[in-house]
């Protein structure tokens, strides 16, 4: 999938944040490639909510423009980070934000 870096720009590589095993974010709609793995790891990584709106900005449907933040990151906010988020995660939010806008 995209994934934001830097001043805002969608990539689809770099170097994952946090020690985390995937990008912690991932954009659809907005002429974005979706998330390209299987349909199980998507559902795994993004959630069943973000896994559809990826695969359904995959096959061209209209999907408004957004972004999911992974269910690793929804772990770590619930279990590691004592329920806030990194400095470095906000940051990718706020570029995701930014992009879509």
């Amino acid at each position: 999938g995209c994934f934001i870096r830097g001043g805002g720009d969608a990539e689809c590589r770099g170097d994952i944040p946090l020690g985390l095993n995937n990008h912690p974010i991932s954009l659809f709609g907005k002429g974005c490639a979706s998330y390209t793995g299987s349909e199980a790891n998507a559902k795994a990584i993004l959630g069943g909510k973000g896994a559809n709106l990826a695969e359904m900005s995959a096959i061209g449907l209209s999907v408004p423009p957004g972004f999911t933040i992974t269910t690793e990151c929804c772990d770590g906010y619930c279990n590691k980070w004592g329920a806030s988020l990194p400095d470095e995660l906000w940051s990718e939010v706020v570029a995701s934000i930014q992009h879509i806008e």
